[in-house]
């Protein structure tokens, strides 16, 4: 059986490849800096390796044969979204409710991915977790946390 490659994928992929390197080529005359304080050539970079990225990937899908492909790229989301999801709750629950608050929810949420989730594993989590990480942030590392919503008394 012959294998199939879908030349259009293929030709988008090596363009987009090729823009990539041209860009990077392009922002290597630039000081990149650090991360903390980022340079004029980082961000070219970045959007270089970014788009460097997607073009190899359109590559890969190009030279699969298209019944592999699908069942290479078929994947369940709902793990990755429930911890996208429990990571952004985290970071909007922080300031405002707190850590432990925060904690939870990002614990919670991300079980939501779990087909096969266990409260009882999720409760040992939020037990262990959230003294652990009051201990490691705001007592030993001194990070300026709060453990509970303001008015609590902690």
């Amino acid at each position: 059986m012959p294998v199939s490659i879908d030349r259009k994928n293929l030709a988008v992929g090596m363009i987009y490849l090729g823009v990539a390197v041209a860009c990077a080529m392009a922002a290597n005359g630039y000081q990149l800096g650090t991360l903390r304080r980022m340079g004029p050539g980082y961000f070219p970079l970045l959007a270089a390796a970014g788009l460097g990225s997607v073009g190899l990937i359109i590559i890969i899908k190009a030279l699969i044969p298209s019944r592999l492909a699908q069942d290479w790229i078929d994947w369940d989301l709902r793990p990755a979204l429930a911890v996208c999801g429990g990571v952004a709750l985290f970071s909007l629950l922080l300031k405002p409710a707190g850590l432990a608050v925060a904690i939870t929810a990002l614990i919670g949420a991300a079980n939501l991915g779990n087909r096969d989730r266990s409260w009882k594993i999720v409760a040992l989590s939020v037990v262990v977790l959230v003294p652990m990480s009051w201990i490691i942030f705001a007592l030993l590392l001194r990070l300026p946390l709060t453990l509970l919503p303001a008015g609590w008394g902690i």
